[in-house]
């Protein structure tokens, strides 16, 4: 009875992990939910790790929590997938008086799917259904080490549920930081992270590795328009991303674009896809808006035809005068003209 439990639950793993990895990402590692970007704004910049700041950059790269203009800084974000799975996101970012970091960060992440048909030993469906998620808490601090130096970390608790089956908690960390360098007339920024690092969540006698992953990217202000570049390496996977993306702003409204290719195929969905379809698996776009201490970002892909478009929309809450550090780096540069605003090495999917 034991044996026949075990292999019915290994069953509703493998079957739950198929239908939550082509929501996210094809890899041999577990909680792909990682690295799905939290960010739109990120996302329509080329999928890569390279455009948040604040709230956004929790779970991407927390050397750039620290950038906010405000003491206090919320972000909510909502993603429909393929598959039906939903994918919550809420943080928050603020700079404290009196330590030596200048911010600390609290985000709360869920991917939750459901729908997947029940099947007895032998593979029979038995008429039920079945459904699971992905919860990841984490905590973040990030300082300004020298005037163009950041350097920040996350530590964050995992948990599983498959059809009624809990996993054990798991750890993660990220790590990050960015440069900038002063030279230009509008600074350009360089920036490194290792996300994901650490223990995988175990399931039974069976733990896999996380999606831990090297992060390179780099922001350039050319005239009115920032461009990003990336290359994340998936170090479990075997495989590496390059990212490229472009904003254009125009009073308080930014258009992007952006495109992500990867040496192997990530998208399972897209495997069959041909000619201009094919293309279109690794493009995004986007738009976002920016009134006073409200922010709104959209996002829209097509990661295959038959699933329709993917869309995620953001809002970010910004109130109060950042102290300290913040503060004094805020006055020191011309804040709006900075483009590490623009790093955080990030997942895609």
């Amino acid at each position: 009875m034991a044996m026949h439990r075990e292999w019915k639950t290994k069953a509703i793993l493998a079957a739950l992990a198929l239908g939550l990895a082509s929501s996210a990402r094809a890899q041999t590692s577990g909680s792909a939910f990682l690295n799905i970007p939290t960010s739109p704004r990120a996302y329509s910049l080329g999928q890569s790790n390279v455009a948040a700041t604040g709230a956004q950059a929790i779970g991407r790269n927390p050397a750039n929590a620290g950038l906010v203009k405000q003491r206090l800084e919320l972000f909510s974000s909502y993603a429909t997938m393929m598959g039906g799975a939903r994918f919550q996101h809420v943080a928050a970012v603020f700079a404290p008086a009196g330590l030596s970091v200048d911010a600390l960060g609290f985000a709360l992440t869920r991917l939750q799917a459901g729908g997947f048909d029940g099947a007895d030993s032998l593979g029979n469906k038995t008429g039920d259904s079945f459904g699971g998620g992905d919860t990841a808490a984490s905590v973040t601090a990030s300082a300004l080490v020298a005037s163009s130096l950041r350097l920040g970390a996350t530590l964050k608790v995992l948990r599983s549920e498959i059809g009624g089956y809990k996993s054990g908690a798991g750890l993660a960390g990220d790590f990050g930081l960015t440069y900038t360098l002063p030279q230009f007339q509008k600074p350009c920024s360089l920036a490194v992270s290792v996300t994901n690092a650490g223990q995988g969540v175990k399931f039974l006698d069976q733990r896999d590795s996380l999606p831990t992953s090297l992060n390179m990217g780099m922001a350039l202000p050319l005239g009115p328009v920032v461009t990003v570049f990336e290359i994340n390496r998936m170090i479990h996977d075997k495989r590496t991303e390059f990212g490229l993306g472009l904003e254009y702003n125009l009073g308080p409204a930014a258009f992007r674009v952006g495109y992500l290719a990867a040496n192997s195929g990530y998208n399972p969905a897209a495997n069959d896809q041909k000619g201009a379809a094919k293309l279109l698996q690794g493009m995004a776009l986007g738009m976002g808006i920016n009134i006073g201490p409200v922010k709104v970002d959209y996002a829209l892909s097509e990661q295959a035809v038959e699933f329709g478009p993917t869309h995620r929309l953001g809002l970010t809450l910004q109130w109060g005068d950042a102290p300290g550090k913040a503060a004094k780096a805020k006055k020191e540069w011309k804040f709006e003209d900075r483009s590490d605003w623009m790093i955080v090495p990030m997942g895609s999917y």
